[in-house]
């Protein structure tokens, strides 16, 4: 199985506006804002695509007044396969003295 693969920007479009349920159909996983631009908001999605998981980035206007759609200048949309690990993470907790 390829490590990228590369799709239209009509489908990626479909891809992160349509919720995965799991077993039924491609879909959006997960995303999160990974970078904020004077005028864009960058956010990374997880999607499920032909039984396989991807990541993938892209950006939309940071406000009403910035016309940006996910995807709108791309010939083709650029997917890297993922898979979902589990991680030990240690923090920091303030004491109740």
């Amino acid at each position: 199985m390829q490590r990228e693969i590369k799709i239209t920007p009509q489908e990626a479009r479909e891809l992160i506006f349509e919720d995965y349920v799991q077993g039924e159909y491609d879909g959006l996983v997960e995303k999160k804002i990974v970078d904020h631009r004077r005028w864009s908001v960058i956010y990374e999605a997880i999607v499920n695509y032909k039984g396989f998981f991807y990541k993938v980035r892209y950006s939309v206007g940071a406000t009403e007044s910035q016309d940006e759609q996910p995807f709108e200048h791309d010939n083709m949309v650029k997917m890297i396969r993922v898979e979902q690990k589990q991680r030990l993470v240690d923090v920091w907790e303030e004491v109740n003295v």
